[in-house]
Formats: structure tokens, sequence, C-alpha cells
């Protein structure tokens, strides 16, 4: 078995072959952060038994996230980069992740290090047989009050409509079996969260509390925000005037 940089070294000739994770990080000017957000990840390697590859993919960048991502790419061989032709948002980005992810599990993170790669060891060993997800749940946040206090709207409006598995913090980090991903495939992609799409789908999840960092003002306007929890709402209230259907990115370069 080829040794590749996340698998543990084998000990009296044992190899590792437990399961294969697929780190999907959807990134939109990140210059300044996937350096430091890959290494963390990397050094998160040491109590993780598991081949991992990580997916970088590029919401068509206006920054030097491409030439980054191909620094990567080229220095850490599980690390594969794609490039999107336009912005989609990242619920759409990571469609382009999970069309490509090999293993029987796929992490979803941000590419800023506000999710801390330093718990991928604790996602990985909550999920158990009979699990279908892990979920971090943001029990404490740096970000703004207003922002926390929207968030919870947000949720408690989805459970009204009929949505399930939603943490109390929200969660956006999370582990999930790919089988989850392939029946939304299967159904289709809906626009906004994503991600929320795919617990829907889950018989089984465990939770994790985790503080989610801030390393830079967030550029998630009112009117953004707004418009996502429209979309979202969308999958469970049909309104007739919101485009129904995910908008997938095209690939046009990838590493």
């Amino acid at each position: 078995m080829e040794r590749t940089l996340f698998a543990r070294d084998a000990v009296e000739h044992r190899i590792v072959t437990s399961m294969q994770v697929s780190i999907v990080i959807p990134c939109y000017n990140n210059q300044y952060q996937l350096f430091d957000t890959v290494s963390r990840v990397v050094s998160a390697r040491a109590t993780v038994e598991p081949e991992i590859e990580v997916l970088l993919i590029d919401d068509n960048s206006r920054d030097e996230t491409w030439s980054i991502i191909q620094q990567l790419a080229s220095q850490f061989s599980a690390v594969s980069g794609f490039k999107l032709k336009e912005n989609v948002g990242a619920y759409n980005a990571i469609l382009t992740g999970f069309n490509q992810a090999k293993g029987a599990n796929i992490l979803v993170m941000a590419a800023d290090g506000d999710d801390p790669p330093e718990i991928i060891p604790i996602l990985l060993n909550e999920m158990k047989e009979e699990v279908d997800a892990v979920l971090a749940n943001r029990e404490q946040s740096e970000k703004d009050v207003l922002t926390r206090i929207s968030g919870s709207i947000f949720r408690i409006t989805l459970k009204l409509a009929g949505a399930k598995n939603l943490t109390p913090g929200g969660s956006d980090f999370m582990l999930l079996r790919k089988n989850l991903v392939n029946e939304c495939h299967r159904e289709g992609w809906k626009s906004g969260n994503t991600l929320i799409q795919i617990i829907q789908h889950a018989s089984s999840i465990r939770t994790i509390p985790y503080t989610k960092g801030r390393s830079r003002p967030s550029t998630w306007t009112f009117s953004k925000k707004l418009r996502l929890f429209v979309q979202t709402l969308n999958q469970f209230v049909r309104i007739p005037t919101i485009d129904f259907k995910a908008k997938e990115g095209d690939i046009i370069a990838s590493c």
C-alpha cells in the first residue's frame, strides 16, 4: 500500500485500512488562511488511522487562492485542487468536492481555519458503525450577537417547517457517510444550505461541542443571509418564485 501524507506509519507491518475520509474544503478569497488551515489538518493526522484526502474547491476566487492551492497540491500528495468557472457559493461549491471524493466518509469544513482541524480525530472517533453523521455543534462562537440571534431564528423557523437534525448552535463542520450524499444526488440537489438537505437523510447522528473562531470579518451581508434562508426554507415549504435546484459549478482547472 502506498504511503500517503495522512496515513499513520504501519506498526510491525500492520497496514491501516479502517476507512477512507475525504475532506472537502470550499475556498473563496482565502489566500491568507489556506496554508495555516491545511498545515493544521496535516498535524491532526497524528492520531488518525484512516487514509485521508483533502479536496480544495476554489469558488472562482478574486485573489491568489488558486495559486496557493496549486502550491499545496504540489507539496502534499494527499491534496487536490479544483477551480470553478464562476462563483456559485460555498454550499454549491462543495458539490464539486462530493463528486470528486473517493472516501466512504466525507468531512466538510471551512477554509479559514475557524472550524478547528484539531477536532478532526474526535469527529472520526464518534463515527461508529450505526452513525450516519457527526456534527460539530457551535456551543461558543466569536461571532457578534446579531449574527447568533439571526442564526437561532433561522434554525427555529426551519424546524417549524419540518427540518430535523439541526444542532442548537448550528453546524457547517460535519462528518458524513457518503451514502447520504448519494441519496441527495439521486433526488436532486436543492438550492440553499445543501448540508441541511443532506442531514435530513440521516437516521442517527452524534454531536460534539466546539468553539468556532473568527479569523477575519464576515463577508456574509444581511441580504446574503436572507437569500440563503429563503432558499433553504424552500427545501421544506415550496416557494414558487424561488429557484429550487442548486447551481453546481463547472471545473475549469485541477491540480
